[in-house]
This record gives C-alpha cells, structure tokens and sequence, in this order.
C-alpha cells in the first residue's frame, strides 16, 4: 500500500511503541476532566504487551499478502452475497480496504478496525465473509509499526483513530455513495481498536448507532459517557470477551449503559483468550447477526 510521508518521527522499536501506546491510552483527552477507568488502563497495558511480543496470537495474520487473493469455496458458491476487495485511498492515511456489496442496492456501512500489530486486509477478509452483503465493510489502516514495512499496524492514539475513521467514512461515501445506507451504521473493534473506539465513539452515535467491542473496551463505561453515547444517536452496545478480565468489566459496563438507555449485551466465550477468532469470533458473530435480523 502507498503511504504519506509521516508527520511524526515513530518509536525505534517495538517497545518505545509500547509506551508510547499506554501513555496514549492511560490519560485519553476528555474534556469533561473525567480520569480514565481501571478497565482502560487495563486494556492499554493488554495493548502493550501485544506490540512489544514478537509472535502475536492475537492479531492473525492474512493467509496472502494480496488484496485480490480474498476468496474460498463458501465464496465461490455464493458470489451475489460476498464482497470484492479494493484499495480505498483515504486523505491524510494509509489506504483503507473496502469490501464492496456485489447487489446494487445501499446496505449499512460496518467499520471494522483491527488490534496493535494487525492488518486491515485481514479484518476485510475476516468480516467480508461475515457480512455476505449485508454490510458495505471498511477497515482502516492504522500506521505502520516498522518504517517502511506493511503487514502489522497499530493506532498511534484513540483522536488519531477517530480522525481515520471518519476519513474513511467520507470516502467511502465520495466513492461508493449510493451503495451505502446513511442509516444503522456499525462499529468493530478488537483490542486496540476496540479499546480506543470505546473512547472516540461517545460523539458519533449518529455514524455508529451500534457497537462491537471484542477483548477491548470493556472498560467501565461512566454513566456520563453512556448517556452521552445515546444522546447523540447510539443505540446498542455488544461486548465480547474471551478472557475473565475483560468479562468481569463487560458486566459491570453492560448495567451502566442500559442505565443510560442503550441496548447492552456481553458475551463471555470462556477460555477463548485475547483473540477475535474462533469461539469469541462465533460470538461476535452471533451478536450481529441480531443486528441483521432486527432490519439492519
């Protein structure tokens, strides 16, 4: 992927990254002074330990570098329902991938954004399949965690993110306008970008009426912020977890934001680790098709 020339000098190693990632997330920018909650400092100093590891489980990597090489047999069998992969140049940021609908008629756009050390191809392709059409997916890229290498990417900060994601979304509907509902959008995050969505996204319910958090973001939501999630627009709130630390957050969180009148469910897929495959994948899996049932 072509990339803009960086306007800030990056970490030379992983671990400078690292710190740079929990100073970030540890003292998010508020501007009602709130301070930030044990269950996102937990979850940055999880985020951490992902980009100084040196194999990370929790971020899989693309079976194929190419962003053509998308499809298997299920695929194959079901072309009208699937999505093609393209390359979406985003103004400011790396190019994002875009899975496009093959129907013509507009679908909800989904977002979804991947953990420190992961690839947006990957999350395309992953929720592509998910999705069979019903949503128009769009994955931001993040930056690079090694100048001058692709394939593992990381969110500098959580009003970096915001800033991309928004950008994105305005290509997406510049490039591909009619093909997406301006209704019903969703939000999906793992880790990291679950984590740091759950702190951008209290101002966008509007954009994203629906959120998806996978071992991230579980972090005790304020009734302040719930409130302020649903005063602008945001209706539900799906978290899952496959860890016991991030379910026992999940809880607590799930009663602050029904408080504030927000549809919130947890899903806790035991023993299923920091990871958004498998049975945590199945969960997430499970909670939007819900979304898709109840007319999305």
């Amino acid at each position: 992927m072509s990339r803009p020339s960086p306007r800030t000098r990056l970490p030379r190693s992983t671990a400078g990254v690292a710190l740079l990632l929990v100073g970030c997330l540890q003292a998010p920018a508020r501007g009602n002074g709130e301070a930030p909650s044990e269950g996102e400092r937990a979850d940055a100093t999880h985020d951490a330990r992902e980009l100084g590891a040196t194999s990370d489980a929790s971020s899989p990597r693309p079976p194929s570098t190419s962003v053509g090489a998308t499809r298997d047999a299920r695929d194959e069998a079901a072309p009208a329902r699937t999505g093609e992969l393209r390359l979406l140049a985003v103004s400011g940021f790396e190019n994002a991938v875009v899975a496009v609908p093959r129907q013509e008629r507009a679908v909800p756009l989904l977002v979804a954004t991947h953990g420190a050390g992961g690839d947006s191809r990957w999350e395309c392709e992953r929720w592509s399949r998910v999705a069979r059409g019903r949503w128009f997916v769009a994955c931001p890229t993040g930056t690079p965690l090694r100048r001058g290498e692709s394939g593992s990417y990381y969110y500098p900060d959580h009003p970096t993110l915001e800033r991309e994601v928004l950008a994105v979304v305005a290509a997406v509907r510049e490039s591909y306008g009619s093909r997406v509902s301006e209704r019903d959008g969703v939000y999906l995050g793992f880790s990291q970008g679950a984590t740091m969505g759950a702190l951008m996204l209290v101002e966008h319910g509007a954009a994203f009426p629906h959120l998806v958090l996978i071992e991230g973001g579980s972090g005790d939501w304020t009734l302040k912020r719930a409130e302020r999630f649903h005063a602008t627009g945001g209706q539900s709130v799906f978290i899952v977890c496959g860890t016991e630390p991030c379910a026992r957050r999940a809880t607590t969180s799930v009663q602050t934001l029904e408080r504030a009148g927000v549809r919130a469910v947890s899903r806790h897929a035991e023993g299923g680790g920091h990871t958004e495959l498998g049975p945590v994948g199945s969960e997430a899996e499970q909670l939007l098709a819900t979304l898709a049932i109840s007319g999305l």
